[in-house]
Order: C-alpha cells, then sequence, then structure tokens
C-alpha cells in the first residue's frame, strides 16, 4: 500500500477507508475502486455506501448492457439466489447522486467466458461467481507454460509497485476484507472445489489395472486440458479483463472531466418503446423550432466516409419517417445530424415485459462535435422472427458543426440547432483546466469483482489516470 501527498486532494470519503476499497488520485482526477464478491456476502452494502458518501460524477459498473437488464429485471440466478445484488445497489444509489452509468464490462467476454466454462468442465448452469474467481495454482502454473511473459506481467501486477510522486494510491487490501466479511471467499471455494473434482477424476482411471493403458493416456489428455483450459481461463477473466475494465475506468475518468468543463454534454429521458407511444408523444407537441434530430453513433462519422444503420427501433424509424416527410417524402437525399456518443446507458421495461405502456430510460453524454449526414441508400425490409418493420439506411458524412446547450429530447431523440464547430467547443476547452479545482476532483467509483480490483488500480496509477 503506497500513499503520497503530493496531489493535494481532499481526503476521500470515510467509506473508501475500508479494506475492499481502493484509491488512485491524480491532478484533479479521483478514483475509487471498490471489491466485491458477486454472492450474498456485505459488498451490496459497501458499494451503497460508497456512491452515497463519495457522490460520484461517474458510476462504472463491470457489467453489460444485457447483464445490466436482466439484473434490474430478473435480480438473481436460476437458482434464486441473488447474484450481482451489489451492481444493482450501486446503480441505484448512483440514480439518487446523479452519476452517470457507465458499463465497463465487455459483451465479447461472454463467449470467451463460455468456452473457458465448458472446457473447465463446470456442471452447467453454474452461477456466474465460479467464473470469476482466481485459481491461483491450476491457472499459474497453465499461464507459465502457455505464455511465460504474460505470467510474468500477471505476477508484476499481484506484487506490490510504486507510483509516480504526484499520484496517491491505496490498494484493495484482499485478506483484510475477506476477514471482514468471510461471505466474499465462497466464489474462491467453490473455484477450488471444481479443480479438487477435475485432480480427482485424474487419478482414478489409474486405480483399475485392466484399463492402465488407457488410465493413463486419460490422466494426461485430463493433466494437459487442465493446463491448456488453465491458461486459457486465467487469460480471459483475469489478465485481459483487468485490462478492459482498466480502459473503461479511464474512459469514465475522461467522461467526469469532460463533463465538468463542458467539452461533454449529458441527456437524461424517457421514452416510449412501442410506435404507438411515439406518435402519441409526436402529436402533443410539435418538434423544437429550427432543430435538427440527431442520430447517435458510437463511432464518429466523419466528412466522405459511408456507413449503414440498421433501424428497427420505433423511435429511429419514427425520426427517419420525420426526415423523409421534411423531403418531399423521400428520405434518399434527406440530411440529418449524428452525434459522438461518449457513453450511454439505458434501463427501463424492455426486453422482457410485453405492456403497452413500457418505458425506456435514457442516460446519454455525447461530444459537441457533430456532422451531417445525408442519405444515399434505403432498403425496406422486416426482422426475421417478429415481422416487425426494420429499415437500412446508407448515409455518406459531410460538413461537420457542433451543438449548443440548447440540446434536448424529442420523441426519444436528440434535438439541436447547428452552431458553428468552433463556437462554444472552444470556449468549453478554454475553461476545463478550471473546472476540477472550482468544483473539487473529478471523481469515478469503479464497483469490480475483488480478483480484478487490484489490477484495475495498479494499470490507472502507472498511467497516472491519464490526465
Amino acid at each position: 500500500m503506497l500513499f503520497s501527498a503530493a496531489a493535494g486532494l481532499a481526503p476521500p470519503p470515510s467509506a473508501a477507508t475500508a479494506a475492499s476499497v481502493g484509491r488512485v488520485a491524480c491532478d484533479g482526477r479521483e478514483l475509487l475502486v471498490l471489491g466485491t464478491a458477486h454472492t450474498p456476502c456485505a459488498s451490496a452494502a459497501e458499494a451503497r455506501a460508497l456512491v452515497a458518501s463519495a457522490k460520484p460524477d461517474v458510476l462504472m459498473l463491470e457489467i453489460d448492457q444485457e447483464r445490466l437488464d436482466a439484473l434490474l429485471q430478473r435480480g438473481s440466478s436460476l437458482y434464486g439466489v441473488p447474484l450481482g445484488a451489489e451492481f444493482a445497489a450501486a446503480f441505484e444509489e448512483g440514480e439518487g447522486v446523479g452519476a452517470i452509468p457507465v458499463l465497463g464490462d465487455a459483451k465479447v467476454t461472454r463467449a470467451t467466458l463460455t468456452l473457458a466454462l465448458r472446457l473447465r468442465c463446470s456442471p452447467p448452469p453454474f452461477p456466474r461467481q465460479a467464473r470469476d474467481t482466481l485459481d491461483a495454482l491450476r491457472l499459474g502454473a497453465g499461464a507459465w507454460f502457455a505464455d511465460p511473459k504474460r505470467f510474468r506481467r500477471a505476477i508484476r501486477i499481484a506484487l506490490p509497485f510504486s507510483a509516480a510522486d504526484d499520484v496517491e494510491v491505496k490498494t484493495v487490501d484482499i485478506p483484510a476484507a475477506i476477514r471482514e466479511d468471510p461471505d466474499k471467499v465462497t466464489p474462491l471455494l467453490i473455484s477450488l472445489l471444481i479443480s479438487a473434482a477435475l485432480v480427482g477424476l485424474s487419478t482414478l482411471a489409474p486405480d483399475v489395472p485392466e484399463f492402465e493403458f488407457w488410465g493413463d493416456a486419460l490422466d494426461i489428455f485430463i493433466e494437459a486440458s487442465s493446463l491448456l483450459v488453465a491458461a486459457r481461463v486465467f487469460d480471459v477473466l483475469l489478465i485481459s479483463r483487468d485490462e478492459r475494465l482498466s480502459e473503461s475506468a479511464l474512459a469514465a475518468l475522461e467522461i467526469a472531466a469532460g463533463t465538468r468543463s463542458g467539452l461533454l454534454l449529458r441527456r437524461t429521458f424517457s421514452f416510449p418503446t412501442r410506435l404507438e407511444g411515439i406518435d402519441a408523444m409526436r402529436a402533443a407537441a410539435p418538434a423544437p423550432s429550427a432543430a435538427t434530430p440527431l442520430f447517435t453513433m458510437k463511432t464518429p462519422l466523419r466528412a466522405g466516409v459511408t456507413r449503414r444503420l440498421n433501424l428497427f427501433e420505433p423511435r429511429w424509424l419514427a425520426m427517419m419517417d420525420s426526415v423523409a416527410a421534411e423531403n418531399g417524402g423521400d428520405l434518399v437525399g434527406a440530411r440529418f445530424g449524428c452525434l459522438h456518443v461518449a457513453n450511454r446507458c439505458y434501463w427501463g421495461a424492455p426486453p422482457f415485459g410485453d405492456g403497452e405502456d413500457e418505458v425506456r430510460r435514457a442516460d446519454v453524454t455525447v461530444h459537441r462535435a457533430a456532422w451531417w449526414a445525408r442519405v444515399t441508400k434505403v432498403v425496406e425490409g422486416s426482422r426475421p422472427v417478429s415481422g416487425s418493420r426494420r429499415l437500412s439506411v446508407w448515409i455518406t458524412g459531410e460538413e461537420s458543426f457542433a451543438v449548443g446547450d440548447d440540446l434536448a429530447p424529442y420523441a426519444g431523440v436528440l434535438h439541436a440547432r447547428p452552431l458553428p464547430s468552433d463556437g462554444e467547443t472552444a470556449a468549453a476547452e478554454d475553461e476545463a483546466a478550471d473546472a476540477a479545482d472550482a468544483t473539487g476532483p473529478a471523481r469515478v467509483v469503479a464497483v469490480v469483482g475483488l480478483a480484478h480490483a487490484n489490477g484495475v488500480i495498479k494499470r490507472c496509477a502507472q498511467r497516472a489516470l491519464e490526465g
């Protein structure tokens, strides 16, 4: 554990001093990392207390959009055990303090985790926490033989480390966290039982004389498979996910700093998920005067670049119909704006409910820079299963513009009056340097698994939070 007073930041809130909480702070940025166990334990209460006391600008969770939907809708596994309760508690408390929710996990891990779990011979379905636990001996040995460089990298992460003089660091005290809450050791015990079962299976066959040859062969196969699979699980669950979560934490800090400085704009709103609801909203009030509808994209649209949009959400279909109506009834040749999204999170009824009044809530943070998009091709179609309408739209980027503080939602779509691209953006950049000093550090709370907490802390400390 390393502390430095050189950063000169205010002391962290009292909840941040718990053994399960780590901290990195530097140059007006602060990251608080809560290490949790995804099983029934004190992690939910710890998450709620930390978010309530820290009041972060951004709350980063080790889940993706699908898991958030499932968590908020179902709240438990097939076994009726409340798994991931700490994420639900943190999310709910984050809403109360106005924190921007950032979903820090990657959807691509689903396939790799499923494959790794199958190869490890775990009986499916198995609680999620079994996939989030380090079996140090097996996984470490497997990683050593499969990839010595990556293994040495992991060892360096686990060892004590130092940071630059202007970086404050407090690591998660994992043994103390388990002593304070012994229920946190449950995932480790589950992992150890799986490993013991594999070892036991490998010793059964040689005890039968008439199958000595095949028993030895089976033993070798199991041990070799266990080794290789362990290396894969080690890579997927620990090293790769630490890297992913660290990048998400750094991105969350950028969002926190950007919203404070005015470089990023945050908007929260609700919208119906059915076309009838969208039509009712449009009938109740006209679209904002002189404002253009803005399609939100994770990757910015540049001039001359062509993209294909596959649209089936009623709000986007209604937007395209409106754009076509303003273009004489033809969508081809029409223009609308495209915004670069820094973060977006949705929650609410879909995709599980089927009521008529379903409402989806949105928390969207966008860059001020936008681009005009011109429609070059349109193909009408339908979705394979539901038969509902689907629209394929090809667009080409044109000149850029900026959006101002008049950015507002209408019928589930953001609208704004186009501004010169160098106006308010340049003014916001001039104020960014003083924003953190005026209002305290840009603060992020990250809720991640206990096995990932110090890996995230070390990476962010070594990169000085990339401020």
